[in-house]
Parts: C-alpha cells; sequence; structure tokens
C-alpha cells in the first residue's frame, strides 16, 4: 500500500506497489489546493536560504538534491502529489505539515496513511491512531501490580463527550481499586480478548484490588457493547472459593439502552458479576460467570432498582456455575426477559452454590432449551406470571433435593416440551404448581418426585415413569385441574394419578404403579376415557363417585370396575307374563343411581325374543335384576353371567 513515510534519516516516498520510488516526482503546494497549480516555495535547508525547484525527483525512494539523499523543508502546512516515474498519481494529500528545521520527522501528524484497498482514501495518521483510545495512551500498566484506576478513569473520560472505543490491551492485568464510572450521552464500548475462554491470552484480566463500594465498572451510556473483558478477583480460587474483596457487582448496568454485553467472564467475584438496573432492549451474549453472587446479591441480577425498569432483554448462551446466590434473578419490573440456551451448574460439595438457578419475578419471560444441573434447591422459581419455559432439561443433584425443580407461584405460566430427570435418591416433588392458572404440555418427569398442579392448571400430555417419589401419588391435581393424555407408570412407591374437586382426568395411561392407578375423591371429579393396568392396588379407586360417572368409561385390565358387579345367575323356567328377579351387591351403588344390568337371553343353546331386562338400586350397595317374559310362551333360560352397574347421577 502507498504510505508518504517521513522518518530518518530523510523522508521516504514508496510507489503504487508498495517498492521505493524510483525517478518519481515531488509536488508541494498550498494546502488543501492542487499543488502542480498551486506549488508553494519549499527548500532545502532549515534556515530557508535554499529555494528547492519543483517537481523534486526521488532516487530509490528518497527525495534527491545533485543526486544525493536530502531533506526537504516547509514552514507551514501544504498539500502534496507523488507521481511515479510513469507520471501516474501515486498518492495526494490535501493537508500536510512541514518539518521541524533541525528536527527529524517523527510526529505522526506528518505521516499518512492508506489501507490500500479499492475505494481507500489517505487519512493524517494520527486521525487513523485516534479511531480507538488504549488505556495504555492514559498510563495504565497492566501488570496486576501497578493500580490502573486513574488511568482507567482517564481514558473512560477522555472518550465520553462524544463516545466512543476504550481497547484494553493484552496480554494484561489491570488492577481497579475503585469505581470506574462511565457516563455518556453517546454509545460507548470497552473491548478486549481477555481470558479465560480465550486461550490465547488466559492470563489477562480486570484485577479487583480490594473491596469497592459500588461496582467495579459503572455503565451508563446510550448503547454500545462491552466485549472481552475477564474480571476476576484474583484471591479466588476457582471451583473452591470466592475472593475477599466485597463489591455490590463487577459490571453494573445502570442505563444502557440497546447495549450488549459479549464474551464477558467474571470469576470469584464476592457481588454480583453483572448487575442490570435499567436496560431496554439490550443484549447480554455468552457470559460465563462462575463463583459469584451472595446470598442478598444473585450472580446475573436483573432490574434490582424497581424504579428504572428492564425490558426486552436477551440472555443469550450463558454459563453459570457454582454460584453463591441465585444464579440468575428476573426482577420484579423486568418484562420480556428472554434467556436462551444457558447451562447452569451446582457444585453438591459446595453447599453454598446449590440455590435457585431462575428466579423469576418477571412478566412474560421466555426461558428456551436451558441446561439445569445438579442442584438440590429450586431450579426454575416461577414467582412472575405469563412465563414461557420450553425445551429445558432439568437434572436433579445426586443426593436428596429439598425443593421442587420446577416451582411455580406465580400464574398463566407455560412449561412446554420439557424433562425433569431424578435419581434414586430423589424423594418428595420434582414439580409442584402453587400458582395455578398454568399451563404444562408434553413435559415428562423420570426418576424423580411426584407432580403436583394448582387451581385450574392443565398437565397435557407427557407423564411420569419410573418415579422414586415418596408421596403417595404421580400426579395431583388441586381443584379444577386436568389431566390430559399422560401416560404414567411404573412408580416404585407411588400411585398414579389422584383427582378432587372439580378434578379432570382423560385419556390417561396408568399402568404398573406400586398403588393404585387412578384415585378419586370427589364427586364433582371427571374420570373418563382412561386405561389402568397392573397397578398394585388396583388399578381405580373412589372414596366418592363422580356425577354421571360410568364404569366402562375406563378401561381396568384387572377388570375390576367401580360400580360394576357381575355373577352367575340361571333364572329357570319363566311363565309367560311372569318375571324372575334376584339382588346382586354393587358397591358404591347408591339411591338415585342408574342401575343397568346384561344378560344373555338364551333358551335350550338358542337365542330368545320378547324377554326383557331392568334393574334398580334398592338401597345402598344393592341393585335388584328382574327378567319378564313377553314372548307369550314359557320361556327356560339357560345359566349366564350377570353384569349389573350403577352409573352416578
Amino acid at each position: 500500500m502507498p504510505l508518504t513515510q517521513l522518518a530518518p534519516p530523510y523522508p521516504i516516498f514508496t510507489d503504487k506497489n508498495g517498492d521505493p520510488l524510483d525517478a518519481g516526482y515531488l509536488y508541494f503546494g498550498t494546502a488543501n489546493l492542487n499543488p502542480e497549480t498551486n506549488p508553494i516555495q519549499v527548500y532545502w535547508d532549515n534556515a530557508f536560504t535554499q529555494p528547492a525547484a519543483q517537481p523534486i525527483r526521488t532516487i530509490n525512494g528518497y527525495p534527491s538534491r545533485n543526486g544525493s539523499p536530502t531533506l526537504i523543508y516547509a514552514d507551514s502546512q501544504f498539500s502534496v502529489t507523488v507521481r511515479n516515474k510513469s507520471n501516474e498519481l501515486v498518492i495526494y494529500s490535501p493537508v500536510g505539515y512541514g518539518i521541524v528545521p533541525g528536527t527529524a520527522a517523527t510526529n505522526t501528524d506528518q505521516m499518512t496513511y492508506n489501507e490500500g484497498s479499492t475505494g481507500a482514501v489517505d487519512r493524517v495518521l494520527t486521525s487513523r491512531l485516534q479511531d480507538y483510545v488504549s488505556v495504555k495512551d492514559f498510563g495504565a500498566v497492566g501488570n496486576g501490580v501497578t493500580d490502573d484506576t486513574a488511568a482507567i478513569q482517564a481514558a473512560v473520560d477522555a472518550i465520553t463527550p462524544t463516545g466512543g472505543a476504550i481497547y484494553f490491551p493484552v496480554p494484561g492485568i489491570y488492577k481497579v481499586t475503585a469505581q470506574i464510572n462511565v457516563t455518556s450521552n453517546h454509545a460507548v464500548t470497552l473491548y478486549s480478548e481477555m481470558g479465560p475462554d480465550n486461550t490465547a491470552n488466559p492470563d489477562s484480566y480486570i484485577s479487583i484490588g480490594g473491596a469497592i463500594a459500588g461496582a467495579v465498572f459503572n455503565v451508563s451510556a446510550r448503547g454500545g457493547s462491552i466485549r472481552g473483558l475477564w474480571f476476576r478477583d484474583p484471591t479466588s480460587v476457582v471451583g473452591v472459593s470466592q475472593g475477599t474483596s466485597a463489591v455490590n457487582a463487577a459490571l453494573k448496568l445502570s442505563v444502557f439502552g440497546m447495549g450488549k454485553v459479549i464474551d464477558c467472564a467474571f470469576d470469584g467475584i464476592l457481588g454480583s458479576a453483572i448487575e442490570v438496573d435499567g436496560m431496554i432492549r439490550g443484549h447480554i451474549v455468552r457470559p460465563h460467570i462462575r463463583d459469584c453472587g451472595t446470598p442478598t446479591k444473585p450472580a446475573l441480577w436483573l432490574n434490582p432498582q424497581v424504579s428504572l425498569g428492564a425490558g426486552q432483554i436477551t440472555i443469550d448462551a450463558p454459563h453459570i456455575e457454582t454460584c453463591y446466590g441465585e444464579y440468575l434473578y428476573v426482577g420484579q419490573n423486568a418484562a420480556d426477559t428472554k434467556i436462551v440456551a444457558g447451562q447452569f451448574e451446582a457444585d453438591t460439595a459446595i453447599a453454598a452454590t446449590c440455590k435457585n438457578f431462575i428466579y423469576n419475578y418477571g412478566d412474560r419471560t421466555n426461558v428456551i432449551g436451558c441446561g439445569f444441573n445438579r442442584n438440590t434447591e429450586t431450579e426454575f422459581y416461577g414467582r412472575g406470571n405469563r412465563a414461557i419455559v420450553s425445551g429445558c432439561y432439568f437434572n436433579a443433584a445426586s443426593g436428596v433435593p429439598s425443593n421442587p425443580q420446577i416451582y411455580l407461584q406465580g400464574n398463566f405460566n407455560q412449561i412446554v416440551g420439557c424433562r425433569v430427570n431424578g435419581n434414586a435418591a430423589t424423594v418428595g416433588k420434582s414439580i409442584e404448581d402453587v400458582g395455578g392458572n398454568n399451563v404444562f404440555e408434553g413435559c415428562y418427569v423420570y426418576f424423580g418426585g411426584n407432580v403436583v398442579i394448582g387451581v385450574n392448571t392443565v398437565w397435557t400430555g407427557g407423564g411420569c415413569f419410573d418415579l422414586n417419589t415418596t408421596e403417595a401419588y404421580c400426579i395431583e391435581g388441586a381443584g379444577n385441574a386436568s389431566v390430559v393424555g399422560a401416560h404414567v407408570s411404573g412408580a416404585n412407591v407411588a400411585g398414579g394419578i389422584k383427582a378432587v374437586v372439580g378434578v379432570t382426568v382423560s385419556g390417561c395411561n396408568v399402568i404398573g404403579n406400586a398403588g393404585f392407578g387412578i384415585r378419586c375423591e370427589s364427586a364433582t371429579a371427571v374420570i373418563v376415557g382412561n386405561r389402568a393396568a397392573t397397578n398394585t392396588a388396583g388399578d381405580y379407586s373412589f372414596t366418592a363417585y363422580p356425577h354421571g360417572y360410568d364404569p366402562n368409561a375406563n378401561y381396568a385390565a384387572d377388570g375390576v370396575y367401580p360400580l360394576q358387579a357381575s355373577d352367575t345367575w340361571a333364572p329357570g323356567l319363566i311363565a309367560n307374563g311372569a318375571s324372575a328377579s334376584r339382588t346382586i351387591t354393587v358397591t358404591g351403588a347408591a339411591a338415585g343411581d342408574v342401575a343397568q344390568a346384561q344378560f344373555p337371553m338364551i333358551a335350550a343353546g338358542s337365542g330368545v325374543d320378547g324377554m326383557q331386562i331392568s334393574a334398580s338400586v334398592t338401597s345402598s350397595n344393592t341393585v335388584r335384576v328382574s327378567i319378564s317374559n313377553l314372548s307369550g310362551a314359557p320361556v327356560t333360560l339357560d345359566s349366564g353371567t350377570l353384569v349389573v352397574k350403577a352409573v352416578k347421577q
């Protein structure tokens, strides 16, 4: 690329291809005008007594006088045109600077830069270098010992009036001992390529050099980005202990509308890693947070200042592990937060790290495709409303979880396509919904605790398999809840599904559980279209029968149908116009129920017309059955199986 370079011992000029300019032509003129038509006087000497005639020729890149390299002097700004020996334009600069008499040309104001590609233009090198600001331009050392706080603050202050970018060169360990305030009405960018995930620079980071009354960086700007920074307390031991320098947060975003935090890492912070007070339509991408947080300062904290608000924030691919408070807290005034493809991991060897992975108090939060691993506490705590949690994987710790893996306290939430895994030691509940009015769709629980759904909640599809819970039933529904199309099987201790007041259990497959398959405890429940088989205590159990319950509306593989009974009956000879009657015990039948009976009307091996059967409940648990002969002749009926059922009214 062509570059006019004024450097000792003589100015050097290059051709278009970068080779030294030989037999070229140099023209100097009035600044911002064509030097070939508006020449100025230049000189061979610094006393300006020996005029040089133009154009000045070059030999092997150097200006020449009488065949030898020489210096050129001008006493003011100038324009310059450089042509090669074929008179082709090499470079034109509308503004250049004269050489200080008696000194070498080392100031970047005296140099121009051209990127070299088609369409590139010449720029004064000083302007090119000021495209970004380095903290080292203001005295930062980056050796991990020198306090770089003042230098970093000075660099920040230099760009905040107009906005701009600040670079932290690597390798470098930048020690900070007081809050750095980044306050601007313009976009601000802080960037580097620090570790720990950058293997090229594993020992470059922002070092917390002591307790800070505030945040390490407090950012209030109209957008911009923070990229590739690693905040670390050097007194921490990764995976073993936090640091000892208390801070409110490593990175606080007081106002950062439409800003981005990209590829930043946080280690051993005795406080929040990221605290967001006011951020609209922001994006936090691939944060790696480890050994951070306290019981009162979540590792990643959205919207702690309720009055400021935070909305439409996307947290993309967070990796948060072994933290000491809530891992990710979405505050009450946060709305439309999206958490995508996150990984949350606890260390059961460090009990303090087992805290709620996501505590959602916000509205319309979306959690998509996240993995939650090895926590003995709640992995998703849903206190807010209208959240959607979809395609997530919940994996219990190897110990006994003390809380449900999913806990819903809010309303109108949807849990879709999630898998919840327990283990051989899991007892109690895997999912607990105390808020009600929620929806679970296509969710599966394996080897874990049971599922308790709240008032008006719907569980559809999915199911529970091989649960180890010590609760009485795999799925329990509160008032007016619905369990539709679920598969429940293989519970080691529990029964299948329990229905109480107003609960609907429909289209479920309940197989091979240790307790009852389906148990109904309310006359206002609806039990219809289910299949139960090989449940140890029985396929169905009723302490109360639903209104309108028909025993044949469900299938029982064990042949034991509630409100139904059968027995062998030989009515014998029935005269024309006479009847044969008997009673049969039907457990659960009560006055007012509608009784139905079936009997094969066969005489001497052949069917008989004109026979009529009727049944009625005569007292509790007793049904009377009568067969009347309206055939016109005496009939002797063969022995057969009488089946009687009672339908609740």
